[in-house]
């Protein structure tokens, strides 16, 4: 049909535009060695992340400002990951579950105060202090600096998806026959594979004009 994913404009091909790339930067490849007290408060930390990052794997990293916003992603994480570290290793007692992700404030908190370090009361999203929740200053910056940076690289991929949205518009035709030669071509190889299982033949015309089906 004469569309190529890998033609595109100097801006990169189609296909680098819309490939998914999720890996994580090379400074994220340490990152998960830092203690942070217990297994559960890992897997709160990675929810935490997740959920704020559902942008992951949408456009290529092949694109300089979607690969710049991404690195910044997982430099305020990684400076987000020591701060706690930092902080829980400094709280006495039993450390399991002393992290908490609230969803609806969208933040992490720590359920104990970290001795030989400034504790914060955190507060959730209208500005009112949580009862038992605590933060270090660290956290408090990193968190909010990590947060920014997320909502950055959202924006950055949103606009990368307008633009692809852009290019792909002209080809809007072009696409649609794609897309409907491939339902052809999907149905007739599984009716091929049907009928060789099942021993299907085609209908052979006689001389005297009936249809003779084998």
């Amino acid at each position: 049909f004469g569309f190529d994913l890998d033609s595109g404009p100097a801006g990169g091909s189609l296909r680098e535009k819309s490939s998914a790339a999720s890996a994580p930067s090379s400074a994220s490849g340490s990152l998960w060695k830092l203690n942070l007290g217990d297994e559960t408060n890992l897997r709160t930390f990675q929810r935490f992340t997740d959920c704020n990052e559902a942008f992951r794997g949408v456009l290529s990293l092949k694109q300089p400002s979607v690969r710049e916003a991404y690195e910044k992603v997982e430099e305020t994480k990684e400076a987000l990951h020591r701060a706690l570290h930092e902080a829980i290793v400094n709280v006495p007692g039993n450390l399991v579950e002393i992290l908490v992700y609230n969803a609806v404030d969208n933040d992490l908190s720590l359920k104990a105060k970290p001795k030989n370090l400034r504790s914060l009361r955190a507060k959730d999203r209208k500005g009112k202090e949580k009862t038992n929740r605590y933060l270090s200053p660290n956290i408090s910056t990193s968190m909010r600096e990590y947060l920014e940076a997320t909502q950055a690289a959202e924006v950055v991929v949103a606009d990368g998806l307008y633009e692809l949205s852009a290019e792909l518009a002209v080809s809007m035709q072009t696409l649609r026959a794609v897309i409907v030669m491939h339902e052809i071509l999907g149905s007739v190889h599984h009716h091929c594979v049907a009928g060789r299982a099942r021993g299907w033949t085609l209908p052979q015309l006689s001389e005297d004009g009936t249809l003779d089906v084998q």
